[in-house]
C-alpha cells in the first residue's frame, strides 16, 4: 500500500470500534470466543502503539 492511500487510526478510535464490535458479537446469539477476540485486540493495540512511537 502506498503512503498516499494509507490511513492511520488512533488507539482511541480502535478501542471504540472494538467495544462496539464486541457488544455486537456478544449479543448476536452466535458463537463468540471472547478470549480470542481480546487477544487479537491486544495484538493490534500493541502494533498501533509501536507505530505511534515511530511517528
Amino acid at each position: 500500500m502506498s503512503s498516499d492511500t494509507e490511513q492511520s487510526i488512533s488507539e482511541r478510535e480502535f478501542i471504540a470500534f472494538c467495544e462496539a464490535e464486541f457488544n455486537r458479537r456478544a449479543n448476536d446469539g452466535g458463537q463468540f470466543e471472547r478470549e480470542v477476540y481480546e487477544d487479537a485486540m491486544k495484538l493490534v493495540l500493541q502494533k498501533l502503539r509501536q507505530q505511534e512511537g515511530k511517528a
